[in-house]
């Protein structure tokens, strides 16, 4: 199926984290409406897990999960007016526990990532943080994987992979927090270039600069979450690039980014709906 290019583009949170006292990180997810269907940029956390919070272990104790339906992709989307159904792709930055908890709640959805990343997932038991980050329950909900190893187009100066049945969306890689992590750029008709960084950074202050004060946890947790510090630095740095050529850069958990977009999406809806567009 061709699922059409971008047309609006949502911004939605699901599942925030309490890692330290006074912080609530958000896990920023996209809600893209197509020309034919719907697709996900990362899922955030899915209803099987905010049911048995248990099964994801030590990690989401550690990072202080808050598991809660209502943040569930699922849930965003169906308060958008739309179906589970409706879903056609999932693009994911990387395969982390908190970015693809809420496949299962898409079993009809072609999924999109590295290749580099879903040999590192499927590959999980043969290092411990890979045992740590990626859950066998996840994996086994993919049912329609389509992965990417070569580079066949161009975004903002920087390599990237054309989606199969996709247009306006792209995977550009940018390794170091995973071994296959990827940034998102999408082509959206009212902004235009969004990137969405999944955790290539976690800090805002070191890709969009002044408007974001500088945080030593943040930065902190950048280092502890890497499989590749070169690969963060050199992401980083290209990410800083794609700013410089006009792109919208954003990460995947901090709340400030999120509400900004959310407040600019919402700015578009009611100029559209008072020009009764």
């Amino acid at each position: 199926m061709h699922a059409g290019s971008p047309r609006r583009i949502h911004h939605v949170n699901c599942g925030s984290f309490r890692p330290w006292r006074g912080t609530t990180l958000v896990t920023h997810v996209l809600v893209i409406e197509l020309d034919h269907g719907i697709a996900l940029v990362d899922t955030g956390m899915g209803t099987a897990d905010c049911a048995r919070p248990a099964r994801l272990g030590w990690t989401a104790r550690a990072t202080r999960a808050v598991f809660d339906t209502a943040d569930t992709a699922v849930a965003h989307i169906e308060g958008l007016g739309f179906a589970a159904t409706d879903v056609t792709d999932i693009v994911v930055t990387h395969m982390d526990f908190d970015h693809i908890s809420g496949v299962a709640d898409f079993p009809g959805a072609r999924l999109h990532a590295t290749v580099g990343e879903f040999r590192a997932a499927t590959r999980r038991t043969d290092t411990v943080p890979g045992r740590l980050r990626y859950k066998p329950a996840h994996l086994r909900n993919m049912l329609d994987v389509n992965t990417y190893g070569r580079d066949d187009t161009e975004v903002l100066g920087e390599p990237a992979r054309s989606l199969r049945g996709l247009d306006g969306v792209f995977l550009v890689p940018m390794p170091g927090h995973t071994a296959g992590h990827a940034a998102v750029a999408v082509d959206d008709p009212d902004r235009g270039w969004l990137v969405h960084a999944g955790d290539a950074y976690m800090d805002p202050s070191r890709v969009v600069g002044e408007t974001h004060p500088p945080s030593p946890r943040l930065r902190a947790a950048e280092w502890v979450f890497a499989v590749d510090l070169d690969g963060v630095s050199d992401s980083r740095e290209r990410l800083r690039s794609m700013v410089g050529s006009g792109a919208r850069v954003f990460c995947s958990h901090d709340a400030r980014q999120l509400r900004e977009l959310q407040q600019e999406t919402d700015r578009l809806v009611r100029r559209e709906c008072a020009g009764g567009v």
